[in-house]
Parts: C-alpha cells; sequence; structure tokens
C-alpha cells in the first residue's frame, strides 16, 4: 500500500541570510502563528525556530546549518507548534542563492502544511509516521 500526501496549504519564504530576516507570506505566517504585518516585515531564525517542535528542533537546525555551509539542497519535515498549542507538519524543499564566492545569502523555497495520518502496511499493521508521506515531484 502507496500512502499519498495529503497537502493542506502551500506558503512561500525568502530567509534573508545575511541580515537575519525570514520573510512569509500569509499561508507560512497562519501555519506558524505569526501575525501577518510582523512576516511581511521579517522575523528572525530565532522566533521561526521556536515553533518548531521541540522533538525535531536540533535536527532543523543541524540540518539548516550543514546545508547553509555547503550551499547544498535542503528538505525537512518537522512538526510546528503554535502559542495556541496546535500542531501542524509542514516540509520544505529549497535551495540557497549564493553569490560569486558561492557564499549563500538567501533561501528561497515552500513550505507545505499536510496532514499526519496513520497508514495500513503491507504486512497488515499499522505504521504512524512522516516517512508514509512523499511528494510526488
Amino acid at each position: 500500500m502507496k500512502a499519498v500526501l495529503n497537502i493542506k496549504q502551500v506558503g512561500f519564504y525568502c530567509w534573508d541570510i545575511t541580515n537575519d530576516r525570514f520573510y512569509l507570506d500569509e499561508v507560512c505566517a497562519e501555519l506558524f502563528g505569526i501575525p501577518l504585518r510582523q512576516a511581511m516585515q521579517g522575523i528572525s531564525i530565532f522566533q521561526i525556530l521556536e515553533k518548531v517542535d521541540l522533538d525535531h528542533r536540533n535536527r532543523v537546525i543541524e540540518t539548516a546549518l550543514n546545508t547553509l555551509k555547503d550551499a547544498s539542497f535542503y528538505n525537512q519535515e518537522y512538526a510546528v507548534r503554535r502559542t495556541d498549542g496546535s500542531v501542524s507538519w509542514v516540509r520544505t524543499a529549497g535551495r540557497y542563492l549564493v553569490d560569486e564566492e558561492n557564499i549563500p545569502f538567501k533561501r528561497l523555497e515552500p513550505w507545505r502544511k499536510f496532514l499526519r495520518r496513520i497508514c495500513a502496511t503491507k504486512a497488515g499493521g499499522f505504521r504512524q509516521g512522516v516517512d508514509l508521506f512523499r511528494l510526488k515531484e
């Protein structure tokens, strides 16, 4: 049995690395529980990271640092916990923009909100996890 990712919303953001500002559209602002006006004016990476679920935060930080250092492809799935206690699952994948010395200065990509479900496995049991959901790219 093959699972299908149930995408609910797609939003876009830009990370201005040089100035430590994330600029979010209205979908991303809602997804992270950040007021739209503030999100459009730019927020720091720390304001984004504090919304990432504690179980996933270290992995997200480690991946961001490694891909930033190498200016390589970024691809993550993780839970976002808003101040009201609600949780959403997001997937993000994108690339860095680099200068003439191959130093990243911006990252552009979408955030996709999706449903996390329990799916039947081929063996007839049930398995819960993000690894069952993959985008068809």
